[in-house]
């Protein structure tokens, strides 16, 4: 019985040490503010019409223009907001026509991505490709986060004077991951 009087006392002492530790709420540390960056790997198929058409693999890189936003959230804690506006690069590597010569398409614009579930990016680009030296603009949607969509003119840099309207689809590794198939 005499370890009875030990153990209250024992008790008492560590309510009484945690109590004011208790008391007082650790404030949440405020996250980083930084640029939002995406890479993924596409393969595309695009046309220039009157041209054949190429099939090609490659990676799309965006990286935002502005940092993401972190405010004080309701009922404590923070909220943040990733941006809307992104610097989009795309290059791809595949062949052209009847896969006999070897073909270059790359993109640069600015994309702005939207709240739908539907449509969630669109962008203006400059779209250039090799063989058959052409560069244009081009407007671009995305679908369902991994379907790219691009239409636009394509000028011809040679004397060929094959300008002409120009179609793109890709497809992203997210978009088959999505379908497990990846």
């Amino acid at each position: 019985m005499k370890f009875i009087p030990y153990a209250i006392i024992t008790c008492f002492s560590a309510i009484i040490i945690l109590f004011p530790l208790s008391a007082h709420a650790v404030e949440p540390v405020k996250p980083k503010e930084s640029h939002r960056s995406y890479l993924d790997v596409v393969i595309n198929a695009s046309v220039t019409s009157g041209q054949k058409s190429v099939v090609g693999i490659g990676p799309v890189v965006e990286y935002s223009l502005s940092p993401s936003r972190v405010v004080p959230g309701e009922g404590g804690g923070w909220d943040g907001s990733t941006p809307n506006d992104y610097i989009h690069l795309q290059a791809s590597l595949g062949t052209y026509g009847a896969f006999d010569d070897l073909s270059f398409l790359g993109s640069i614009g600015v994309i702005h991505r939207l709240a739908s579930p539907y449509i969630n990016k669109v962008g203006l680009l400059a779209v250039g490709g090799t063989p058959r030296d052409r560069l244009g603009p081009v407007a671009r949607a995305e679908l369902l986060h991994n379907l790219g969509l691009q239409l636009g003119w394509m000028f011809s840099l040679d004397d060929n004077d094959n300008d002409g309207v120009f179609i793109s689809v890709d497809f992203g590794y997210l978009l088959f991951n999505s379908l497990g198939l990846l």
